[in-house]
């Protein structure tokens, strides 16, 4: 059998043995030392060849790795995934210290604005597309009619196109209660609410810094139990340093006893990247997936059937990009400006009120080049570059390391391989 070496293949000693690794296929294999030996002077067995190949370790001397990632990367940004962030207020009811909306003018959605909004949507979305909607803020439900009226509209708009609309909100989730719920679900067809949480109790609320003073925590995990109750899904983010690892075990444990496996409920530990931002004698920072604790966590979550633990090393080639840097994704500010994204409110591509946008701008964002510290990573085929957003904001950084992945997969085989 003829073969070559993947050139995405990362190789972790562990215990006399080694684990191998490869960021293109998601294969994760355990090899003895002299089968590690052989490997490397490529005198393995058929069946060594086999498996090996089986798991994107070896391949055929005709593929082209580059040339393959090359190419998801290119069809995700440019096949049109018609894509829509839309922000009814920039105003929120809390004051996150890492919020990259800190500084943001505040700014209502008006009538005008919510009809030239459709008006946009209907021009750059066509007959039978699949259309998704997220509500984002700010916080979204500061103005709930707007977005009962804005949906309302859309839904008019899809009925007429045969569009199937898919909408989502991002919110803190503290302005739901148990008919809102209901509403969500019946009336606004919202099927998947994200929450952010970070941390239990009154560390929480610190945290949140709600302008009214009041407690949260209580109310954001009722209502979290509202929206299971409508069989809405809630993603709710786990903010995570190492400094607050006792308050992410609580509230890991509060939603195993309150909600147990609900199958629409899931969980996602989240690093914060912000650095020096303090509460108290708490530094809410983290540098990475690596951080102590992780995997402890990510253990107790698959305890309680939260999550696998072998989900933190099952990455692979990455066939999708980010909404902002598809040519059909689109962020439309309460004022009617579009951005690409939110997090680069600067960089504007056009308004609602326009019939046409910025070439040089969308092109800029809608790229497939990469920087040049990326074409030769073994990390490439699992973030296509990174983050588009963060080479406008002059703010690039690597989501993961190779010297972190390296950590992560030897944390990994030591807790969970004997």
């Amino acid at each position: 059998m003829n073969y070559k070496k993947s050139n995405y293949t990362i190789i972790i000693p562990h215990k006399g043995s080694c684990g191998f690794f490869n960021t293109m296929s998601g294969g994760f294999i355990i090899l003895d030392e002299d089968c590690k030996r052989r490997y490397e002077e490529e005198t393995l067995s058929e069946e060594e060849i086999k498996i090996l190949a089986q798991n994107g370790f070896l391949i055929d001397p005709s593929v082209d790795e580059r040339n393959l990632i090359d190419q998801a990367r290119n069809i995700a940004v440019n096949k049109r995934k018609p894509y829509y962030r839309i922000l009814p207020t920039t105003a929120c009811n809390a004051e996150c210290e890492y919020c990259f909306e800190k500084g943001y003018p505040v700014k209502n959605m008006d009538a005008h604005t919510m009809k030239a909004t459709v008006d946009f949507i209907n021009r750059t979305t066509e007959e039978g597309d699949t259309v998704k909607i997220i509500w984002f803020g700010g916080e979204p439900f500061l103005q709930k009619n707007v977005t009962r009226l804005l949906h309302n509209s859309l839904k008019n708009l899809f009925d007429r196109k045969n569009i199937t609309g898919e909408y989502q909100v991002i919110t803190n989730g503290s302005l739901i209660d148990k008919d809102f719920a209901k509403e969500m679900k019946d009336l606004l067809e919202i099927s998947v609410c994200q929450i952010t949480l970070d941390g239990y109790g009154a560390a929480y609320d610190e945290i949140k810094r709600y302008k009214d003073g009041k407690s949260y925590f209580a109310t954001v995990m009722d209502n979290i139990g509202f929206l299971l109750d409508n069989k809405i899904k809630v993603s709710v983010r786990m903010n995570y340093n190492k400094h607050n690892y006792d308050g992410i075990v609580r509230l890991i444990e509060e939603f195993h006893n309150r909600f147990g496996t609900d199958k629409n409920l899931s969980l996602h530990l989240a690093p914060v990247w912000a650095v020096g931002i303090n509460y108290g004698e708490m530094n809410y920072s983290s540098t990475g997936k690596a951080e102590e604790g992780f995997l402890s966590l990510l253990q107790l979550m698959a305890k309680y059937g939260y999550t696998n633990p072998q989900k933190l090393i099952s990455v692979r080639l990455n066939n999708s990009v980010c909404a902002a840097k598809n040519i059909g994704g689109f962020s439309i500010m309460p004022d009617g400006v579009i951005v690409k994204c939110c997090e680069c409110a600067k960089s504007t591509v056009g308004t609602v009120f326009g019939d046409s946008l910025k070439s040089d701008i969308m092109n800029d964002w809608a790229t497939t080049k990469i920087e040049e510290k990326c074409i030769d990573c073994k990390l490439l085929p699992m973030c296509q570059g990174g983050c588009q957003t963060a080479l406008h904001t002059k703010n690039a950084r690597c989501k993961i390391t190779y010297d972190e992945l390296v950590k992560v997969i030897s944390l990994y085989m030591e807790h969970y391989i004997p």
